[in-house]
């Protein structure tokens, strides 16, 4: 929210700049409408075209391949997972060059009551159950 307003002030004195002394009298006598919660600065889409966006970041994340949704690439010592990427690592690395995401986003999940299979519970925090891809 602090962005957004932010943005509306450079906006808002850039406008100012470029106007005329006319033109400054007026847009300082428009009323500032404060917005009263996030809700409003939520962009209001239909079903369809919500449908239409999640397929395109589908596509873009994965080639609209299921099996794409998880990888771990050769020469990596971790499996990402889901469009969002988000990194486990097995139990025993030790050279962690990126952050572990995907730990956090069970922890999330599990707090917004999304069910969730027991061992991944017992497990997100400990490691991925597979040493290696070839496991």
């Amino acid at each position: 929210m602090r962005a957004s307003l932010y943005s509306l002030f450079i906006v808002s004195l850039s406008l100012l700049t470029a106007c005329s002394t006319q033109e400054t009298k007026a847009l300082q006598q428009v009323s500032v409408v404060k917005v009263q919660s996030e809700e409003a600065l939520k962009p209001r889409l239909s079903e369809h075209e919500l449908y239409r966006i999640s397929n395109r970041i589908y596509f873009n994340e994965t080639a609209s391949k299921p099996e794409n949704l998880l990888k771990w690439h050769d020469g990596e010592n971790f499996l990402s997972l889901g469009i969002g990427h988000f990194i486990w690592y097995p139990q025993d690395v030790i050279d962690k060059r990126f952050d572990e995401t995907f730990p956090s986003l069970v922890d999330h999940l599990e707090k917004h009551a999304v069910p969730i299979p027991f061992w991944l519970l017992s497990a997100r925090h400990i490691g991925a159950p597979w040493p290696d891809k070839d496991a």
